[in-house]
């Protein structure tokens, strides 16, 4: 099977588990639908893994530059900005933490989302010229 192909396949996955999440959750199943959303959250971190391992291989066959030219201060220039990115996670989940304590689950669970993208997994599987 291809690397796209197996994207492709992680993200069925996802919808399939999303609509037994959805029966779950219609048929009152919370403990159910709980295990749901982990397994959910597990494929689709798998799935930001494939995308960004299609796009790092994309980016490297369009790139025609050689090695020799690239600086030698890049790699230290993209660990201070995949750092930077943990640090904004850091500062998501603590607010995320202070909304619980504060008893605002919703504002908690905003937070919480906005830190899971694929730009931290982007940042440190992609090293920049």
């Amino acid at each position: 099977m291809t690397p796209k192909r197996i994207c492709i396949q992680d993200l069925n996955d996802a919808i399939a588990l999303a609509n037994q999440l959805k029966f779950d959750i219609t048929r009152g199943k919370r403990k159910q639908a709980i295990d749901r959303i982990a397994d959910i959250l597990f494929v689709l971190e798998r799935t930001l893994t494939c995308i960004n391992q299609l796009e790092f291989t994309q980016t490297r066959r369009a790139k025609s530059a050689p090695a020799a030219t690239q600086s030698t201060r890049a790699p230290a220039k993209n660990r201070a900005e995949c750092a930077r990115l943990v640090d904004l996670a850091i500062t998501n989940f603590k607010k995320a933490k202070r909304f619980v304590q504060l008893g605002h689950y919703e504002d908690a669970e905003n937070a919480i989302a906005a830190t899971l993208t694929g730009r931290i997994l982007r940042c440190v599987n992609h090293p920049r010229p």
